[in-house]
């Protein structure tokens, strides 16, 4: 094989048959080089932005998707929230603001945005301001989705009533039998239970469970089943990735996964991907399924962005002032702010392109992580990235074992792994699954 320089990867399969696999140009080769794989069909791909400190991106007037931060403040609290070390950075805004924001948009919003998300903390915490701003937004935008992400615990017959008339898509943030991180349990208490049971009726196709893989909560199979269980099988599930470290000092803290649970971690995703379980879910079924098309269409690692996409000129978050910060999870106060949108100059310079990090280039999953999280740096980073590798190993074992349609059995190369020392306990190395 090639040198690591080359970004190459030996791939065995069970027959003992050889492919490699390059994640720069994302091509798949017998050891002589020639192309393996059926309905090849090479794209025309753009380059993607490629954001840093050094060299901020401009923020487009006409966003794709508009991100609206109404607070960060939440009824509950999460151990491992990613917004937490962020509250207090945040600015505080009433209905004036929102008023004042409806009446500016015009001033710096060119075009009407593919979709709109109102964010908190909690969303419904900040009803009055989303009283406001729905209606005036909907007149304004007739044709933008609208998305809102809960915990669910607010839900009443006005807020139901709001859902229906805006068709606003519901994301219920859950993690199943892994709740007790989160805090309280909405599926326990009787009425909120019932609006909750109100709205898996009622909005089929727009609503979803989403849940966060964490090292108590690290198998997917048992929250698909957890959903099921709870709902049937009109309830969809899905996850919102692998839990990233966003800990600093008491804020924020959540327990890494040592070896064993990362094996444990890949093995039940492997498991759910060969049994078909986890197919049906976006996080992991769609990201094979996307990887796969990558590699048919030949995109090239030059074409990916980060995993958010909050990076991108088209994707923005604001709050009501007009201050636009690096995502819908941070504050305008702090290190996040990337200037105002009425200013007029808005850059986003608090990311960091997974280009510019040697673990990225030099990894297998690349196409299907897309560099972890875009601003973490240091152990943060590190932990963060490691979740995702493990994640991200059984998604391409499946994609590999179904172009190849036999089980690939082994892979290697000069893989860069963060210089952070994963805790050990007795290794547990993914097996066959049937």
């Amino acid at each position: 094989m090639k040198s690591s320089q080359n970004h190459e990867f030996l791939l065995t399969f069970e027959s003992g048959k050889q492919w490699i696999y390059n994640n720069m140009t994302n091509a798949l080769t017998d050891l002589d080089g020639n192309n393996v794989v059926d309905n090849l069909e090479p794209g025309e791909f753009t380059d993607a932005e490629i954001a840093a400190p050094w060299n901020p991106i401009a923020k487009s007037n006409a966003p794709r998707t508009l991100k609206i931060q109404l607070g960060l403040k939440c009824n509950y609290s999460c151990a491992y929230c990613n917004q937490a070390t962020q509250v207090g950075d945040e600015f505080h805004t009433n209905t004036d603001d929102a008023e004042d924001f409806i009446n500016r948009l015009d001033t710096w919003l060119e075009s009407e945005p593919q979709k709109i998300e109102l964010w908190g903390g909690e969303p419904w915490l900040y009803w009055k301001k989303i009283k406001y701003l729905l209606p005036r937004l909907r007149e304004r935008f007739p044709n933008a989705k609208f998305g809102m992400i809960t915990n669910g615990s607010l839900l009443n017959q006005e807020i139901m009533d709001m859902i229906d008339e805006y068709d606003i898509s519901i994301t219920i943030s859950h993690d199943g039998p892994g709740q007790y991180l989160r805090g309280p349990d909405p599926l326990v208490d009787d009425e909120k239970r019932a609006w909750i049971d109100q709205l898996v009726e009622k909005r089929q196709g727009n609503l979803c469970f989403n849940t966060v893989l964490t090292a108590d909560n690290r198998d997917p199979n048992k929250v698909k089943n957890f959903f099921k269980k709870e709902f049937g099988p009109q309830a969809h599930s899905d996850f919102e990735g692998i839990v990233n470290d966003y800990s600093d000092g008491d804020v924020g803290l959540v327990r890494e996964f040592c070896q064993e649970e990362y094996d444990e971690l890949s093995q039940s995703i492997l498991s759910g991907l060969y049994q078909g379980e986890l197919m049906q879910t976006s996080y992991f079924g769609g990201r094979l399924v996307n990887f796969i098309e990558g590699i048919r269409s030949a995109r090239p690692a030059s074409s990916v962005g980060q995993k958010c996409g909050m990076d991108a000129s088209h994707n923005i978050a604001v709050d009501l002032l007009g201050n636009a910060m690096t995502c819908q999870n941070t504050g305008a106060k702090g290190l996040h702010n990337i200037g105002n949108v009425y200013r007029g100059d808005v850059a986003i310079d608090t990311a960091l392109h997974w280009s510019h990090r040697e673990e990225c280039k030099h990894c297998p999953v690349l196409h299907i992580c897309a560099g972890s999280c875009m601003y973490l740096g240091g152990d943060n980073w590190s932990r963060s990235c490691n979740n995702e590798f493990y994640t991200g190993i059984p998604i391409f074992i499946a994609a590999m074992s179904e172009l190849a349609e036999e089980r690939l059995v082994s892979w290697q190369g000069n893989v860069v792994r963060p210089n952070y020392e994963i805790p050990k306990t007795n290794r547990i190395a993914i097996t066959e699954v049937d």
